[in-house]
C-alpha cells in the first residue's frame, strides 16, 4: 500500500503528503478530545508532524494543546508555521493573536486580532465573538480604555450570552479604570 500522496497545488508544499500523518491526527484528537490523554495525544501528533511536517491540523492540534497546558512559546511556534501554510485562516491567524496577548506582544497581538477579524466576519459567528472578546482584552491589556468601550457600544458586537455577559463585567471594569485614570491624572502625586 502506497503511502504518500504528491501535493501539486503548491510550489512551497513539494513535500509528499503522508497519508499516515492523517490517520495519527485523528488518534490524536480522540485521545485528546475522548479520553484527555495528553501525552498520548502529542505523541501521536509529533509523529504525524514527522511524516509531515506540514500537517496543518496536526501543528493546529499540537498548538492548541500547547497553548492549554500553558505553553505559549511552543505553541505559537506551531501556529506560526500553520500560519504560513494558510494565512488566510482566520482560526490560525487567531490563535497567533491569542499566542502574543498571552505573551503580552499586545500591539503584535492586534495586528493578528484585527486580521482574523476581518477574515472570519462573514464566514463564522461563534469565531468572530471569540476574536471581538480578544480584541477587548488586547485593548484592555493596552490600557486604551476609550476604544474598549467604544468596541461595548457599537452594533457590530454579537448579541450571544457570552458576549452580554462580558460586556456587562468589562464595562463594569473599565468604567473604574477610568474613573482611577482620571483621579490620576487630577492628582499632583509623584512617583520616586
Amino acid at each position: 500500500m502506497q503511502n504518500y500522496i504528491l501535493l501539486s497545488s503548491h510550489k512551497e508544499n513539494r513535500i509528499p503528503y503522508d497519508i499516515r500523518s492523517e490517520r495519527l491526527f485523528r488518534e490524536a484528537e480522540d485521545y485528546f478530545f475522548f479520553f484527555y490523554k495528553i501525552k498520548a495525544a502529542l505523541k501521536k501528533l509529533d509523529m504525524a508532524l514527522e511524516y509531515y511536517p506540514n500537517h496543518f491540523k496536526s501543528l493546529m492540534l499540537k498548538g492548541d494543546i500547547l497553548f492549554s497546558e500553558g505553553n505559549c512559546d511552543e505553541a505559537l511556534k506551531l501556529y506560526i508555521r500553520a500560519f504560513e501554510l494558510r494565512p488566510e485562516n482566520p482560526k490560525t491567524v487567531g490563535s497567533v493573536a491569542n499566542c502574543l496577548n498571552e505573551l503580552r506582544f499586545y500591539t503584535d497581538a492586534k495586528i493578528f486580532c484585527d486580521k482574523a477579524l476581518n477574515l472570519s466576519r462573514h464566514e463564522n459567528e461563534d469565531l468572530y465573538s471569540s476574536l471581538y472578546e480578544l480584541k477587548i482584552k488586547i485593548y484592555m491589556n493596552l490600557k486604551e480604555y476609550t476604544k474598549v468601550k467604544n468596541l461595548l457600544n457599537t452594533r457590530t458586537v454579537n448579541t450571544n450570552e457570552n458576549l452580554i455577559v462580558l460586556k456587562k463585567i468589562i464595562l463594569k471594569t473599565l468604567n473604574s479604570k477610568m474613573e482611577l485614570q482620571k483621579r490620576l491624572l487630577t492628582t499632583k502625586l509623584r512617583a520616586i
